[in-house]
């Protein structure tokens, strides 16, 4: 009797721990790299490649990942930041001339979908995907004086982008919204 007591007893402990330990890894999980950023407010910041200055709307958070001549990319300002949004900005030394031609600079992979290819008053706009919904990525070619600029907006995640969507609008927005400062 003592000893199925005391089985017993053990048993339930051990189950208590084992669904806690669930619970916590769940909280983990929801705190890890891949988030949903997609209700992220966005706010304008100042750029610069050379003498081009601009400004682009970005989330509070992101910083400086990388400032070269003719690019300059933003990142979460994270430990593991690869399954989050990045966006990058660079000049465009030879500039697409038709929306075909801006889906060919992309390089798409066998396994990209188009989303959305378009003309706009200043540009192109390209949106697309892997057929999984792994990564997505937001293309904006902008004429802006008498330079033009290309802004890529991606995110990717094992699985799929979080609010998949939700996040390709946001991505819209953040590289819709680059302007000549």
């Amino acid at each position: 009797m003592f000893r199925s007591l005391m089985f017993l007893t053990i048993t339930l402990s051990l189950g208590l721990l084992a669904c806690g330990g669930k619970k916590d890894d769940k909280d983990k999980k929801d705190d890890g790299p891949g988030k949903d950023w997609s209700a992220k407010a966005i706010k304008p910041v100042d750029g610069a490649i050379g003498e081009v200055k601009f400004t682009i709307d970005l989330p509070e958070g992101f910083k400086v990942d990388n400032q070269g001549d003719v690019n300059i990319a933003w990142r979460p300002d994270v430990d593991d930041y690869f399954s989050e949004p990045s966006v990058q900005v660079l000049l465009a030394s030879i500039p697409a001339k038709t929306p075909e031609e801006f889906v060919q600079n992309a390089m798409l992979g066998k396994n990209d979908e188009v989303l959305k290819n378009e003309k706009t008053a200043d540009g192109f706009w390209l949106e697309y995907a892997t057929k999984n919904k792994g990564i997505l990525r937001v293309s904006v070619q902008k004429t802006l004086g008498e330079k033009t600029l290309v802004c890529n907006a991606s995110q990717a995640k094992q699985g799929g982008v979080p609010n998949f969507e939700a996040t390709r609008a946001w991505l819209g927005k953040i590289c819709g919204s680059l302007k000549s400062k």
